[in-house]
């Protein structure tokens, strides 16, 4: 009964989201189409609009072996299909969520649906997560550095101030729990001792500190192993991101071609 009830609400959920979505796009067309839009659709080259595509495709794929390599690096196998199915979503459920918020939780539910511990899937999504940020950490500032006009707008400084936030707090916690455990674990337990206090918090408190505590240790031995041992898959997986990204900037390249 109550996963009928979760099965709905999460489909509940997406069915919103996805409305949502649709709303904007169709908002964004009514309010912001016009003549000079239709003759640009018609001047697109459709040998250009054809090449768009395929890179678009080769950046899905190169995620996805991103994705492969990195299960590889902690003793997992996923099937090329199985791991565009889970791209494909996570992508989908980024683009319809506030944030992007909904990706990652869904990537790491989909590689545990595989038979993937949550502390090996919850690594796996960090380090392709981390990895993407540290391109964007080392290559956003830089263009700005050399275009300073690309901060013009207010716009674009909030959220150029909101993502160097959030990637400064990303790193900071995940490099606490990484090299002081001791001390993350003395933290989760004064957060399990407050929420305690909590009749309907206590019945379960227990079960749900230790899958947590035993999640932290798998997702940081894991993490240990990669960052520490794996330099090849690393590698590998860094080399998928750059071409992954690389694809993706392409296309736009190519459309204003």
């Amino acid at each position: 009964m109550l996963t009928n009830f979760k099965h709905t609400t999460i489909k509940r959920g997406l069915e919103i989201f996805c409305g949502i979505t649709v709303l904007a796009i169709c908002l964004l067309i009514i309010f912001t189409t016009n003549v000079k839009t239709i003759h640009a659709l018609k001047s697109i080259n459709i040998g250009f609009l054809i090449l768009s595509f395929i890179l678009i495709c080769l950046s899905i794929c190169f995620d996805v072996l991103r994705l492969i390599i990195l299960a590889r690096a902690v003793s997992v196998k996923i099937p090329f299909i199985y791991g565009t199915k889970a791209i494909l979503s996570y992508t989908f459920l980024s683009n319809i969520t506030p944030s992007s918020a909904g990706g990652e939780p869904l990537l790491v539910y989909m590689l545990n649906q595989r038979g993937v511990t949550f502390g090996k899937a919850t690594a796996i999504s960090l380090l392709r997560t981390m990895i993407t940020m540290a391109f964007f950490a080392v290559g956003g500032p830089v263009i700005i550095c050399f275009h300073r006009e690309l901060l013009s707008g207010i716009g674009l400084k909030l959220v150029f101030d909101y993502v160097s936030i959030f990637m400064s707090l990303t790193v900071i916690f995940f490099t606490y729990l990484y090299f002081a455990p001791g001390s993350a674990r003395k933290f989760l337990d004064r957060v399990f001792i407050f929420f305690e206090r909590f009749k309907f918090f206590k019945e379960r408190s227990f079960k749900l500190k230790k899958n947590i505590l035993h999640t932290v240790d798998e997702f940081k031995s894991n993490l240990r192993e990669l960052l520490q041992k794996d330099y090849w898959h690393l590698f590998l997986a860094v080399l998928c991101t750059a071409l992954m990204i690389a694809s993706q900037f392409l296309v736009a390249f190519v459309l204003l071609k």
